[in-house]
């Protein structure tokens, strides 16, 4: 390589150890053999170092974050970004966390009560087409029981 493209290379990522190892082995080969760029690197790590120290972070005045604010409102929104938008607020808006909380509780609870019901399908218990009724009542003083096979709908007043 030559001291152009290693000097490119320690500007850019050598000094930050952002070089791939891949690309760090020749570089280091050139700077065992080069002098002067041995001496550029010592440069360029003295500048780097001064300016770690030195520097002050400046933060544009509030106008510029206002223009900014305003572009980025005045921009129209895609029909992805209106649906995100309007996701985010109905998921994540100005709702307390218990309301999160207690419509998991009801899903979990329909979920346990629900789910099995639906999973043993018609059971004992539940009338059927016909079912035997056994019908119990008093006549003149006597406890008399009856069977009768009733269908659906049929009221004990019309077995009497």
């Amino acid at each position: 390589m030559k001291c152009a493209d290693i000097r490119a290379i320690l500007l850019a990522d050598f000094v930050d150890d952002e070089l791939p190892a891949h690309k760090k082995a020749p570089v280091d080969s050139h700077l065992s053999a080069c002098p002067s760029c041995r001496e550029f690197l010592s440069a360029v790590r003295a500048v780097d170092a001064e300016l770690a120290v030195s520097a002050v972070p400046v933060l544009p005045p509030p106008e510029v974050w206002e223009n900014i604010r305003q572009q980025i409102e005045a921009r129209p929104l895609s029909i992805g970004e209106k649906v995100t938008a309007w996701w985010e607020d109905v998921v994540w808006g100005s709702r307390p966390t218990f309301v999160y909380g207690s419509f998991a509780s009801a899903l979990i609870v329909l979920l346990v009560v629900a789910v099995p019901l639906v999973a043993r399908g018609p059971q004992a218990g539940i009338m059927s087409d016909k079912e035997v009724l056994s019908i119990a009542y008093v006549d003149e003083g006597a406890l008399v029981f009856s069977l009768a096979n009733v269908g659906n709908g049929t009221s004990v007043e019309n077995l009497l």
